[in-house]
């Protein structure tokens, strides 16, 4: 008597049980996700103390500063510590590193919203270590920014961003009017703050 061939598992069937494994995963991911969350706030809060003592110290014992820097490392840390699936080796010195780099950022911001002012490139009466490293970092920058100017603009941006001279001697060294003096250094500033910008944003210098 011929055997009987095997049920073939219907279409149905078989979509059902992906749509299962499917679901079994999803599950899966979500739970681990609320792991790694658990486990990245217990270790951020493990750990906060002592950040927020960093944070103090390098945002210059600016209280609101500090805080937007915690948060901020927060934020990126979270990230990080669910891509790297939780395996973090030093927590401690891991959060004190993106912090700082958090904190140096801030520096930067800061310091080049004043960054075509004499103060910036005057150094100041107690400048801290990270100024010293920053503003020999934006100084370079600058140089640059400078020099890539067309050289009609250079001259009177150079002296009075930096000679700090009158636009009345910027006219008569230039041979123009006063007027036309300081269109030329509010043009030159206009391209310089655009180029230091771009240079903040994608860590070089963009024409």
């Amino acid at each position: 008597m011929p055997s009987k061939p095997p049920k073939r598992t219907s279409t149905l069937d078989k979509h059902q049980s992906r749509l299962n494994t499917l679901r079994q995963n999803h599950t899966a991911l979500r739970q681990n996700h609320t792991t790694l969350k658990r486990q990245f706030w217990l270790s951020w809060h493990k750990h906060k103390d002592y950040l927020h003592s960093l944070s103090m110290r390098w945002t210059s014992g600016d209280q609101p500063t500090a805080e937007d820097a915690l948060s901020a490392t927060a934020c990126k840390a979270s990230i990080s510590f669910s891509a790297a699936n939780g395996n973090i080796g030093n927590e401690r010195a891991w959060f004190a590193r993106i912090l700082y780099n958090q904190c140096m950022d801030g520096h930067r911001r800061r310091k080049a919203e004043n960054a075509l002012s004499v103060e910036l490139l005057a150094p100041s009466a107690e400048p801290s270590a990270e100024d010293d490293m920053l503003n020999s970092e934006l100084r370079q920058v600058l140089d640059r920014l400078l020099k890539d100017l067309p050289p009609s603009l250079r001259g009177p941006v150079v002296s009075r961003l930096v000679d700090e001279s009158p636009y009345a001697a910027i006219a008569k060294t230039y041979k123009v009017t006063e007027g036309n003096a300081r269109k030329r250094v509010q043009h030159g500033r206009a391209i310089l703050r655009r180029r230091l910008r771009k240079y903040l944003t994608a860590g070089e210098i963009v024409e």
